[in-house]
């Protein structure tokens, strides 16, 4: 019988091949402890140990341990990851837990009096908490303004409290799309926005409490019976004697400090007297640098822009959507147009100073633009002067390489601005087609050849002689000398039948050329344009090539005497 049907017949009895071979490592490393120690002569033990590790140890880690521990470390990765992809996120966990503790643990008795379901699923809205608390102080600022004076404050519990003295809360308003103040010049004007803002509030968690005069309004979320689903729920009970007062209080507990400060940061009531220079008939115009790109309507933030605006705005009769959150665009415009201009009417902000924001391109250009377009608007001409001052009187606004070209044949300086702004200043004035066709091009004066002077005529002569070589339609019987009624106009193209030249040109040669080139080009395209462009450069070029040429015979010329 061999070895291993004697080992197969045994089975279980024997220990197994790992276990026996581990013993015998154990002893191997045993007997070369007890030969390093005991034997003087230990060259033969070390040859004996590398081949062990050569031959058996090293080749059974890799076959049998590594495989292992690479399984392993494997198992133990993917157990480490599905356990982490079962932890939730802690902030979802602690808002999980407030709900439940709201709803679970026992709440305050309510011995009330009287229970008024409203047909408002928790979920109606997916309000933040700026929105609900803004639909709260939209309400209690309208009071403010009818002479109920508002105050609100957080304390150290976390608890926000709103109040208005003299104001009370009537049964009607809880009726969804109740309300007093639909056709007014107030805030809310849909008749639902404290009922939603009670219900999303308490949706997150949060628990509110109304001090209503001589009653306590307790709003929660429970389970209607008439409707089957859950539902808000006003409970009304006495106020107890202690706590009756002519004030209207609404508490919002679980209101962190945090949450506080960013909620102040979206109300201007306390910054009324920061902002009271700046008030207009329209608005206020925010000039700092924290309020920049921010819109408020009547001191409650809205949005911000999506293009940067140099100011901010607190819009008095812009009209927003039911979420507060969208006004119609061009109305917007409209309404920050009509707050610039009462501000530049009063001094609050001067022209130059408006200049310089539209030329930087900030938002304010485009809502400028698109609304300086009336006759009633006098901000074009002041923006036009605002230009002249900063440019100087020759300074002409232009959006294209042809305007360009204009500007310069008409005597004018260049200025490179928006399309947008190129819009208002035309308005204002600042308009080149209607300067390349005004009187500046007219004649005062013609003259006749021999009325030049000897200088003048010369000039003209060598110039007439240059551009005829190439264009043979120019001749002295149609470019005839003027002055024009623009002291900055060198030359006009009416067309093939005649060229005016300004006579004051003429005591240059080479600006006499150069405008004569310029005009006689005129025949094939207007200024700007490729093919007034390519006319010139061709005549240039025609001319250089024959002035080269007659250099070339002179010195031919001079070599041969």
């Amino acid at each position: 019988m061999s070895i291993s049907e004697w080992i197969a017949e045994q089975g279980p009895a024997l220990p197994s091949l790992d276990i026996l071979r581990w013993t015998l490592v154990i002893l191997a490393i045993i007997f070369w402890i007890d030969l390093m120690f005991v034997s003087q002569d230990t060259q033969p033990i070390l040859v004996w140990t590398a081949r062990m590790l050569r031959h058996h140890i090293i080749p059974f880690v890799k076959r049998r341990v590594m495989p292992r521990v690479r399984v392993g470390f494997r198992r133990s990765y993917l157990l480490a990851k599905k356990i982490a992809s079962k932890i939730p996120n802690p902030v979802v966990v602690a808002h999980r837990i407030r709900l439940k503790l709201n709803r679970v643990l026992p709440q305050e008795p309510i011995s009330s009096q009287t229970r008024l379901e409203l047909s408002i699923e928790p979920g109606y809205v997916d309000w933040d908490l700026w929105a609900c608390i803004r639909e709260l102080f939209q309400n209690a600022k309208d009071a403010d303004d009818l002479g109920m004076k508002m105050r609100f404050d957080l304390d150290s519990h976390g608890t926000l409290r709103i109040t208005n003295q003299g104001a009370k809360l009537t049964r009607q308003s809880l009726v969804l799309g109740g309300t007093t103040k639909r056709g007014t010049e107030q805030r809310g004007q849909f008749g639902e926005g404290y009922k939603l803002a009670f219900a999303t509030l308490l949706k997150s968690g949060r628990a509110i409490k109304v001090w209503n005069q001589d009653e306590i309004w307790t709003p929660r979320i429970e389970q209607s019976m008439n409707f089957n689903s859950e539902v808000l729920v006003i409970h009304i009970e006495p106020a107890p004697e202690d706590t009756i007062s002519d004030e209207l209080t609404v508490e919002i507990r679980g209101i962190s400090r945090l949450e506080f400060a960013a909620i102040k940061t979206k109300l201007l009531f306390d910054r009324q007297q920061e902002f009271e220079d700046c008030k207009v008939d329209e608005g206020i115009l925010l000039k700092t640098q924290d309020l920049a790109s921010k819109v408020f309507v009547k001191g409650i933030f809205v949005s911000s822009f999506y293009n940067p605006h140099f100011f901010g705005y607190d819009l008095f009769r812009l009209k927003l959507n039911r979420d507060r959150t969208l006004a119609d665009p061009l109305s917007m415009g409209a309404e920050i147009m009509a707050v610039l201009e009462s501000c530049l009417q009063k001094k609050i902000l001067s022209v130059d100073a408006l200049y310089e924001v539209l030329e930087a391109n900030f938002g304010e250009l485009d809502a400028v633009a698109a609304h300086s377009n009336s006759y009633l608007h006098q901000l074009p001409s002041w923006i036009a002067q605002a230009f002249a001052r900063k440019h100087g009187d020759s300074a002409i606004p232009v959006s294209s390489n042809r305007q360009k070209d204009i500007a310069y044949l008409l005597g004018r300086d260049p200025v490179f601005v928006d399309a947008r702004l190129l819009k208002v200043l035309e308005r204002g004035g600042l308009q080149l087609d209607a300067l390349n066709h005004s009187e500046d091009t007219d004649k005062k004066r013609s003259y006749e050849f021999h009325e030049l002077s000897e200088r003048e005529a010369g000039s003209l002569t060598k110039a007439l002689l240059r551009v005829r070589a190439i264009e043979p339609w120019v001749n002295k019987n149609n470019v005839k000398v003027v002055d024009f009624i623009g002291p900055k106009i060198r030359g006009v193209y009416r067309g093939l039948a005649e060229i005016n030249l300004a006579r004051k040109i003429l005591s240059d040669d080479k600006v006499t050329v150069a405008t004569l080139v310029h005009e006689a080009a005129h025949k094939y395209g207007d200024d700007g344009t490729a093919y007034h462009r390519e006319g010139e450069e061709r005549i240039f070029s025609a001319i250089i090539g024959k002035m080269e040429n007659e250099i070339e015979e002179l010195k031919s010329k001079l070599e041969n005497q």
